[in-house]
């Protein structure tokens, strides 16, 4: 794993990230058409210029509002010690990256051994993770990620955080790299074939 010193939402962010399969965009990759991501990922490459859709609404600026005092929160009731490195990039597959809400080294000396995924939604929302109990499927792609780009990655704790709801703030659910094993697994044989069709499409573009 490559770690790259940066702040996120910067300008080198932003460029490090072009023309990548970022923990967002894994969700494209493994849906049964995802010719527009290939689209997307070269044009990226080729013209350095994002086609993201910027717009950030009021709810959305909230959840970055108040991602720092959902980890705060999280490092106070479990005790570990939330790093936030910029942006994590797969050694074995070097389009892959991972833009971590926050990372925890394990207690020998090495990388990261855990992380924090966090969300602070609206209300309704947060009771209805908690009454899941578990990953909600449209974040599984993003946890996916993580454990991909980092091979020494044991566990996540996936993090809801709503204060509004005052007898139960903070949810925390943890998945270990064993119990998502083989997802895993179908995750790298997808991003395998996908790699093979986006070098395919490359070539025969700029043939």
């Amino acid at each position: 794993m490559i770690i790259h010193d940066c702040t996120q939402g910067s300008f080198e962010w932003h460029q490090l990230r072009l023309g990548k399969i970022t923990g967002s965009r894994l969700k494209k990759m493994m849906a049964k058409d995802n010719l527009s991501l290939i689209d997307e990922l070269i044009a990226e490459e080729q013209v350095g210029i994002a086609d993201d859709d910027e717009f950030v609404s009021d709810e959305m600026q909230r959840g970055i509002d108040m991602e720092p005092l959902a980890i705060q929160e999280y490092s106070n009731i479990t005790g570990n010690t939330v790093e936030h490195p910029c942006i994590l990039q797969s050694k074995d597959w070097p389009i892959l990256f991972q833009s971590p809400d926050g990372c925890i080294k394990g207690a020998s000396e090495g990388g990261f051994e855990g992380a924090v995924e966090v969300k602070c939604p609206k209300t309704k929302t947060h009771i209805k993770y908690i009454r899941m109990g578990k990953i909600p499927n449209e974040y599984k792609e993003q946890v996916w990620s993580y454990f991909l780009v980092n091979p020494d990655l044991k566990w996540l704790d996936f993090v809801s955080y709503d204060p509004r709801l005052t007898v139960k703030p903070i949810w925390i659910h943890r998945v270990t790299r064993e119990e998502l094993a083989e997802e895993l697994q179908t995750v790298v044989a997808e991003l395998d074939k996908f790699i093979a069709k986006l070098d395919k499409y490359k070539s025969e573009i700029f043939f």
